[in-house]
């Protein structure tokens, strides 16, 4: 819904109250701030001004970002690059490679260090694995399907124009591609699908009338809750949630339709190739293959695994510590 100016006058005045009192308990030394770039520019730059100890900037994605990713958003068009020095006292990757721990600390930008990305957490998956079963079986029943020992997980993502396609609309054909397929080789598993919030909802409900009557639905469940029944995640162009299958054992296939172009930036791969299993361009014959083999070949291995929080990384957000005093005895994560 688009605002006119006097709605976004009126948010304004509505947030100044509390826009005022994290000013005042930044003055105060009683506020901690992290963020992922709201903060470079104005007005929210504020509060990195009235709070520069403790403003700490953390990269927006906890792998990294490839080569071939930086190269994809710029195939068509040279992104601007902003100027303004980061918001931050100290700035927090995830991947020695990540773009805010190489970044130098000079001509005013702030000192930077690599932390090993945080995947799943202990108490997170305990909680994945208390509840996992009682939402799965939850929305299977809401949408008038009985309970399944596995399920299949398509993660979608922006219908539009994207530059790295090889024609626009690509997405919708590589949808209908996608479901039909694992429909057809899944033996009577719930496909579940998962939007993302750039998921155009009005073209994914037209898509699914195709389906009506067949075990396709849509979750909105987390991706770590789904994976605790998938047999494999799916998605058309590459999304952070591969990740979460890959750590808990569930083969990923990414199903797209890069250009010429495209597939010469990424020598003929994934932008992502550490994170799918299985790169298809645009090859439906292929991608039945693929999942046929997944799903005639051995149970995903589950096994559990954790990447441990440096605790002076923990102390300094909590106040505790000094950004000199973590870099001086973090040499290298």
């Amino acid at each position: 819904v688009k605002r006119g100016r006097f709605d976004r006058f009126l948010h304004r005045i509505q947030i100044l109250p509390f826009f005022l009192l994290l000013v005042m308990k930044a003055l105060l030394g009683r506020l901690t701030i992290i963020h992922f770039s709201m903060l470079d520019t104005m007005p929210f730059r504020v509060f990195y001004l009235v709070n520069r100890g403790r403003t700490y900037k953390f990269c927006q994605a906890p792998l990294g970002t490839s080569r071939s990713q930086h190269a994809f958003d710029n195939l068509l068009r040279r992104r601007r690059v902003a100027e303004t020095p980061p918001a931050a006292s100290l700035l927090v990757g995830f991947r020695p490679t990540s773009e805010l721990s190489v970044r130098p600390a000079e001509n005013g930008q702030p000192p930077a260090l690599s932390h090993p990305a945080l995947i799943h957490g202990k108490a997170w998956l305990d909680f994945v694995d208390a509840r996992a079963d009682t939402y799965l079986d939850g929305e299977l029943r809401q949408a008038g399907l009985a309970s399944a020992p596995e399920i299949l997980s398509f993660m979608l993502g922006f219908f539009g124009k994207l530059d790295f396609m090889r024609y626009e609309g690509a997405q919708l054909d590589l949808f209908h591609d996608t479901v039909e397929i694992l429909l057809e080789q899944g033996g009577g598993r719930p496909v579940f699908l998962k939007p993302h919030i750039i998921t155009d909802l009005q073209v994914l409900n037209e898509a699914m009338a195709r389906y009506e009557g067949k075990p396709v639905l849509v979750s909105y469940l987390h991706p770590t809750v789904l994976a605790r029944r998938s047999r494999l995640f799916v998605v058309n162009y590459y999304s952070t949630t591969l990740a979460t299958a890959r750590t808990m054992g569930v083969p990923t296939i990414e199903y797209s339709a890069y250009s010429d172009q495209a597939l010469a930036v990424s020598d003929g791969a994934s932008m992502r190739p550490d994170m799918a299993n299985h790169f298809i361009n645009g090859n439906r014959d292929c991608l039945a293959r693929v999942v046929g083999d997944i799903l005639t070949g051995p149970t995903p291995d589950r096994t559990r695994t954790t990447t441990r929080v440096d605790p002076r990384l923990l102390g300094l957000l909590a106040g505790t510590g000094r950004v000199q005093d973590v870099l001086a005895a973090t040499p290298a994560y």
